[in-house]
């Protein structure tokens, strides 16, 4: 399907088409098609161009499919292990790459700015595009016109009463503003206003293809619900501004999202530092269109893993995580005696629902 920074991939109802997350700075989004249901182990991997209709708050855009081209798990599984008369490959077996010079390419090798690492000149080997589609997945993205500006991309959720997809976004910063250092090499697609270092949850319409042979193909990409940096025409709480920079009654740096069906509302988990000092778990009702924090985590922690188990024998549970706790500030507070402790558990039972 692809080599990334996986942050999560997510199968829709179909069976065919998945999502795939990327995370860290300089990131693309993807799409698998497989040949066959409930088989992944062969098809084509799609990543993501995002047109631009709007640069305020956290942007909007028209997104397009850029194909990857088709492969199966055995073709790139004899690259990878040496196997069938073929080596392990490297980097410099897949590309030909050189210096930039003035922040330009020599002819025939492509400028690109992907993982994070800055403007990058390469040309793909005769013979290997399909291996540089799956093993440098990214780089060749971003090689054909796809989008890799994208920052700190996190979880993805499907909901099926309005046939539309989430993605939680960290940071909308760096390479999703205009003319950013990070945009040196590339074609500087996501040309946004102001950063939010708060971050946001993103909403997609999903509609059929005929071309690419799928019903749950994302066709544009906007905000559904953002973060408050603390300013002041939005001040924090008294008392609270020390610890968090994003205002207390809001998302900050959301991470793993999970739609809520039959009780109609999106579960937001939040992996923040400065923005709250104590991450929370969200509940977006999208009737009131209002957040209501569910559940928050010790000092230093993140929580992760959200998700949503609609019906086990009649009932339905909401799994979360706690993750690290005093591993990313307060520090000193831990006393050694077993408050860094990681949990899992469950919020539940619920009455069961049935999800179509």
């Amino acid at each position: 399907m692809g080599r990334l920074a996986f942050e999560l991939s997510y199968v829709m109802p179909d069976s065919k088409t998945t999502y795939m997350t990327d995370d860290g700075t300089n990131v693309g989004l993807y799409m698998f098609v497989a040949d066959t249901a409930g088989d992944l182990s062969a098809g084509t991997t799609y990543a993501a161009k995002w047109n631009q209709t709007d640069s305020t708050g956290v942007g909007a855009a028209d997104l397009t499919w850029i194909s990857l081209g088709h492969a199966t798990d055995a073709e790139i599984s004899d690259y990878v292990h040496g196997t069938n008369g073929k080596t392990k490959v490297t980097f410099n077996d897949i590309f030909e790459s050189e210096a930039p010079v003035a922040d330009a390419c020599s002819l025939g090798f492509t400028s690109i700015s992907a993982n994070g690492v800055g403007q990058e000149c390469l040309k793909v080997k005769a013979g290997m595009e399909k291996v540089a589609s799956r093993l440098e997945t990214r780089r060749y993205a971003a090689m054909l016109g796809a989008t890799t500006e994208f920052r700190k991309e996190e979880g993805i959720t499907y909901d099926s009463k309005r046939h539309k997809m989430y993605v939680g976004m960290s940071n909308v910063a760096k390479s999703m503003l205009a003319g950013t250092s990070g945009d040196v090499g590339g074609p500087d697609h996501m040309r946004l206003d102001a950063e939010n270092k708060c971050g946001a949850v993103y909403q997609m319409d999903l509609g059929p293809d005929s071309v690419i042979g799928s019903n749950y193909v994302a066709h544009n990409m906007y905000g559904l619900v953002a973060g408050r940096p603390v300013s002041a025409s939005d001040p924090q709480v008294a008392g609270f501004e020390a610890k968090n920079s994003c205002h207390i009654d809001g998302i900050s740096e959301p991470d793993n999202v999970t739609y809520v069906s039959g009780y109609d509302m999106l579960v937001i988990g939040e992996d923040t530092g400065s923005g709250h000092q104590n991450d929370a778990i969200w509940a977006y009702d999208f009737a009131t269109e209002k957040l209501t924090r569910i559940l928050t985590t010790p000092y230093g922690s993140e929580t992760t893993s959200p998700y949503w188990y609609p019906n086990i024998n009649g009932w339905s549970y909401l799994t979360t995580v706690v993750q690290h706790p005093y591993g990313e500030s307060d520090s000193n507070q831990n006393t050694g005696a077993g408050e860094a402790r990681a949990y899992t558990g469950y919020v539940g039972p619920f009455p069961a629902v049935n999800v179509q």
